[in-house]
C-alpha cells in the first residue's frame, strides 16, 4: 500500500474503469470528473477516497508527496 503524505487530501478522487489501480486528484475547476494530471483512460468515476485508498495507489503527479510502503 502507498501512503500519501499530503495534509490536504481530498474526500473525493477520480478513478478509471478497467485495470487501473491508481486514483487521481479531481480538478476543482472542471465540470466533469477530470484528473489534475489530465490522464484519461476509459470510463471515469468520482469515488470517496477513504473507500478506494486501501485498494488503489495515488497518482504520483496528482499526489506528489507519497511514500512507498508494503502492499
Amino acid at each position: 500500500m502507498t501512503v500519501a503524505m499530503d495534509d490536504d487530501l481530498p474526500d473525493e478522487v477520480v478513478t478509471f474503469g478497467g485495470e487501473s489501480s491508481i486514483y487521481h486528484r479531481q480538478d476543482p475547476h472542471a465540470e466533469e470528473p477530470t484528473a489534475v494530471c489530465r490522464q484519461h483512460d476509459g470510463n471515469v468515476f468520482r469515488k470517496q477516497r477513504r473507500l478506494v485508498e486501501s485498494h488503489y495507489d495515488p497518482c504520483r503527479v496528482c499526489f506528489p508527496g507519497v511514500r512507498e510502503g508494503d502492499r
